[in-house]
């Protein structure tokens, strides 16, 4: 959910784009971070995107909320949180 801007050496957030549904789907419409387009694109599904990448004010809200939800539920602290939580239930009490 991020790349690098190789103009300003800066990493900059950047909305979530698929074409599938499913828990991913559903997370970008619940979360606002990005579009979600139908598995068979028509004329007008390609006119509704187009539409939405010119929508500055959407297009930086989105970027904005994928920015959180990256940041909230998939850092790499997050990650390592959670894998500790689980060796510390595998492992025994003394170790």
């Amino acid at each position: 959910m991020y790349y690098l801007n190789q103009n300003y050496g800066q990493i900059q957030p950047i909305n979530v784009l698929i074409n599938h549904g499913g828990w991913q789907a559903e997370k970008i419409k619940k979360e606002k971070i990005g579009y979600v387009l139908p598995t068979k694109i028509t004329s007008d599904d390609v006119k509704a995107f187009i539409a939405y990448t010119k929508d500055d004010k959407k297009m930086n809200e989105h970027s904005k909320h994928a920015k959180n939800v990256a940041l909230s539920d998939y850092s790499l602290d997050i990650a390592v949180k959670k894998y500790l939580s689980i060796i510390h239930q595998i492992l025994p009490k003394n170790v």
